[in-house]
């Protein structure tokens, strides 16, 4: 709620943040780009309760916090190693989205439509499928209770990545190029009040 009172949204650069297309917001250190970000995040929204603007806005959004999730994890990769893990840091890629898009849907209201158990499991399959045999290799069970747990798995598949990096050790699975849309449109289809709404990745 703070950070939703802190946050001045009604701007004409920030209405840019609103829009479909590539966007680079520039600016120093510490002057609040992250916290913009996060204040157009759907998650924060439904957190501050800001339940007007989750009923209008035209888009959904989602938060990738670029220190954490990449800088702080992967910044000291050599060229050499980002090119021999290349299709494992895409998955990497992929899973920091799937455990951003399945928290929030976790906690979306139930104006707006919860997440159908048929809904979760045609989530978790499409996770299954990205990350192939790692399902088993991780010991991930085959029922699968809600989203937060397809948060968790995401999660610790980017942990496993990282730790297969350093060690030096392959990687067998590999990240696809459309999982984002995939992910996406099995999103559509399970909540039909996100149908018409832009889905934008910060």
């Amino acid at each position: 709620a703070l950070l939703a009172a802190l946050c001045f949204t009604q701007t004409r650069w920030a209405r840019e943040l609103e829009k479909p297309g590539n966007v680079l917001l520039v600016g120093p250190r510490g002057c609040g780009k992250s916290m913009m970000f996060r204040r157009h995040r759907l998650k924060t929204k439904v957190a501050a309760e800001k339940w007007a603007e989750v009923r209008s806005d035209p888009y959904v959004g989602f938060y990738l916090p670029c220190e954490s999730i990449f800088f702080n994890r992967i910044s000291d990769l050599t060229e050499g190693t980002v090119e021999r893990y290349r299709d494992a840091l895409l998955l990497f890629f992929n899973m920091a989205v799937m455990a951003e898009v399945a928290s929030t849907l976790a906690e979306l209201p139930e104006y707006i439509g919860r997440v159908s158990r048929k809904g979760v499991e045609s989530i978790r399959r499409i996770l299954s499928e990205e990350i192939g045999d790692l399902w088993e290799e991780l010991t991930f069970p085959t029922a699968t209770t809600g989203l937060s747990d397809l948060a968790e798995y995401a999660e610790c598949v980017m942990r496993y990545i990282r730790k297969q990096i350093a060690y030096g050790e392959r990687v067998r699975s590999r990240g696809s190029a459309d999982f984002v849309s995939r992910l996406v449109t099995a999103v559509q289809n399970e909540v039909p009040s996100l149908v018409s709404r832009l889905f934008i990745f910060y």
